[in-house]
């Protein structure tokens, strides 16, 4: 089971798929949300997890998804926005399943929530005179919870060892053929992709799975939140529970900010 934590996504090994790749396995990939779970109520939590699941995640390689997550409070509308989240997996390496993607979020306030997110990514379309890449996307997908004093607390091993099969709308399936194209790199001035392609079939009959069979156990969890105490040890203000050496290390970081900023540019800004 392979974690990848919101800010780190993009640090993984880019060349992992530089050169050309001819074949593919086919299957069905299935992005779901499996935690938290619809119309579930959880106590007050300041790291509370939410969790994506790709099943047959080595599908996913050529297809690059793109995860767009938005959290709003009761009155569910844009305007009202709580936090919002974005997992990029341009570069992720697919190397165990099922594929976890995961954040931590602030709830300790009372109320319905409402996480609204959508799944992008790119395929080939064999339609024309020559193959090209696009983009195509889900429709947006919806988990209702609430956070209520006194209820259960985020309990992902508990959550995840029932038995039962999740609402159709917090996920999408991907019906990937075993067939790939490689698109080779446009004229200086076009902006078309390009690279290597999965093909995909007709979304109908839609194909379906159970995300909900995505089982999370006690050191998953425990990874997953060393990681994000580690991330948020990094920040400028860390939390009072930092291991010392991480507070030794962010003082000397903060002294030596403008030169760490100048060698790392903008992937310094992947760990706010």
């Amino acid at each position: 089971m392979y974690l990848v934590s919101h800010t780190v996504w993009s640090l993984l090994g880019a060349s992992a798929y530089l050169g050309a790749i001819a074949n593919s396995a086919d299957g069905v990939l299935d992005i779901r949300m499996v935690f938290p779970r619809q119309n579930e109520t959880y106590a007050p939590m300041e790291k509370f997890p939410i969790i994506f699941a790709l099943q047959n995640a080595n599908l996913a390689k050529h297809l690059q998804p793109l995860i767009q997550l938005d959290v709003l409070n009761g009155s569910m509308t844009m305007l009202d926005k709580v936090n919002e989240r974005m997992f990029d997996l341009q570069w992720a390496n697919y190397s165990s399943e099922p594929y976890l993607l995961y954040a931590f979020m602030d709830f300790e306030t009372e109320g319905p929530l409402k996480i609204l997110w959508a799944a992008w990514w790119r395929h080939c379309d064999e339609s024309g005179d020559e193959v090209r890449i696009i983009s195509n996307s889900s429709d947006k997908l919806w988990v209702d919870f609430d956070i209520k004093e006194g209820a259960q607390k985020a309990d992902l091993v508990a959550a995840t060892a029932k038995e039962e099969k999740c609402p159709a709308h917090v996920g999408v399936a991907i019906n990937v053929m075993d067939k790939t194209h490689n698109v080779p790199e446009p004229l200086s001035g076009q902006n078309k992709q390009y690279g290597t392609c999965a093909v995909v079939a007709p979304s109908s009959p839609t194909p379906t799975s159970n995300p909900c069979r995505v089982k999370i156990d006690k050191a998953t969890v425990e990874s997953m939140e060393a990681n994000e105490l580690d991330r948020r040890c990094r920040r400028l203000n860390p939390p009072a529970n930092c291991p010392e050496e991480d507070q030794a290390t962010q003082q000397l970081a903060v002294g030596g900010g403008a030169t760490l900023a100048t060698a790392l540019g903008a992937a310094a800004f992947l760990l706010a």
